[in-house]
């Protein structure tokens, strides 16, 4: 039974990659080429990109129109082509159309005419309240406001490969245990069979130990899986597509360094409102502030210059200045159906939330702080107090193992303490892991 246990041991035993990365190298790679990184990416382009498109209705305005026709005077029937081009949003204000037409008789006693047609137009949205300055503004406040998404969303990969690593290397310091108590067992089991021989125990002690033995190489043999596990979540946090060798973290499970301190620090910039979640709550109302004013300006007239200009002619060597026009034009809704009212009151509505979710938010991390501040005083006191017991309980289990081998105590009292020596070390370490979540909860929330 020992030899099959131990070779399905060796047949579970996770391979681990030669490739160990460090954890800043592990969130470089993450943020370049995981999907996360990608989507963050491409989110804050498309808000630029919004951003571009909200301010591009009080910039200059260019259209060009062309009209090519083939007249066929002698005929029932016409046809012809046309093309046209436009261009909108110039540096210079104006808006640009031009268009050619051509037309041909094609009887069989008469020779095609041509009509070609060239039309540029030009147009500046000159008042509408104070629609053009408020707009421009919603235009940066819109570009600084996905500049903050993208920090926040590098900000959470961080985190993520952080938890990812430190989870790796729990599962390892677990692992050592398991691997710790096999040792143990096999010890335990060589010392039943040497005091059978002696007469001091009978062969249930040896089986006792052999199925102590067996317990632990399952529990090993977990271990090991779910290690693997955990490095295939790694790899997947950080981007890689699993097809070649697994990286593997660098490093290992201990303390929180300087957590306290980094509370602190947290505790301050939240009272100085410089915290990033706040800082993009506060941009998210000033969208929604500039919002409010434009559905105000709408109430205004809308005064446009425009400029037009349209040649034409039978060919493009002959072709003159048909018509010019420049001028202003007024347009003004003085009855709207109410539409006008309506935006205007969505736009204090969503005000107002942001504002709401904005006071909501303050006090969820106000709390949340209180919260880590609570924790890692309760962990920095658990902790101490789980290393003395660590201490006593690795003492008694070597106390125990003399008494056995002296014949004091049954097969079965050992395995407790072998048992209370593991548990106490496993609460150990997931200590340290909880506390190290800890510092990455406070570290993300100060990105």
């Amino acid at each position: 039974m020992k030899i099959i246990f131990l070779t399905l041991s060796l047949l579970l035993l996770p391979i681990c990659s030669a490739f160990p990365i460090t954890l800043d190298d592990a969130i470089k790679t993450a943020v370049e080429n995981s999907e996360s990184g990608k989507i963050v990416k491409l989110s804050e382009e498309s808000k630029k990109a919004e951003a571009a498109q909200t301010a591009s209705s009080v910039k200059p305005q260019i259209n060009a129109k062309t009209y090519y026709y083939h007249l066929y005077g002698n005929s029932s029937s016409s046809g012809g082509g046309s093309s046209s081009s436009s261009y909108g949003g110039g540096s210079d204000g104006y808006s640009y159309s031009y268009s050619t037409t051509d037309t041909n008789t094609s009887s069989s006693s008469s020779s095609p005419d041509r009509y070609i047609s060239l039309e540029l137009t030009a147009s500046q949205l000159l008042f509408k309240g104070k629609k053009i300055w408020h707009t421009l503004d919603l235009e940066k406040t819109i570009n600084h406001y996905a500049e903050l998404t993208g920090k926040t969303g590098v900000r959470d990969i961080k985190k993520e490969v952080k938890n990812a690593f430190d989870k790796f290397f729990f599962q390892n310091a677990t692992l050592d245990i398991l691997t710790d108590r096999v040792k143990q067992r096999s010890e335990e089991l060589e010392d039943a069979k040497l005091l059978k021989e002696v007469g001091m125990v009978t062969g249930l002690d040896v089986r006792q130990a052999n199925l102590n033995l067996n317990s632990a190489l399952i529990e090993k043999n977990d271990g090991e899986a779910t290690l693997r596990n955990a490095l295939i979540e790694f790899n997947r946090v950080i981007g890689e597509d699993m097809k070649g060798e697994l990286l593997v973290p660098e490093g290992h499970l201990d303390r929180a360094a300087n957590l306290m301190d980094t509370l602190e620090v947290l505790r301050k910039a939240h009272d100085k409102d410089t915290l990033i979640d706040i800082q993009v709550a506060k941009t998210s109302m000033e969208v929604n502030k500039l919002k409010h004013k434009l559905a105000k300006d709408d109430y205004y007239p809308e005064i446009t210059f425009s400029a037009r200009g349209r040649t034409s002619a039978e060919d493009f060597k002959n072709l003159d200045e048909d018509s010019y026009n420049i001028g202003i034009m007024m347009n003004w809704d003085i009855l709207s159906g109410g539409s006008i009212k309506a935006n205007k009151t969505k736009a204090l509505a969503d005000l107002s939330l942001s504002q709401e979710e904005l006071n909501k938010l303050r006090k969820q991390l106000s709390s949340t702080i209180e919260t880590l501040f609570t924790d890692a005083k309760s962990y920095r006191e658990r902790i101490k107090l789980q290393e003395e017991t660590v201490e006593l309980a690795r003492k008694n289990y070597e106390d125990a193992r003399e008494h056995y081998r002296a014949g004091t105590i049954m097969i079965t009292d050992l395995g407790g303490y072998n048992l209370s020596y593991a548990e106490a070390r496993f609460k150990l370490i997931q200590f340290f892991y909880l506390e190290r979540a800890l510092l990455i909860a406070t570290q993300s929330l100060l990105e």
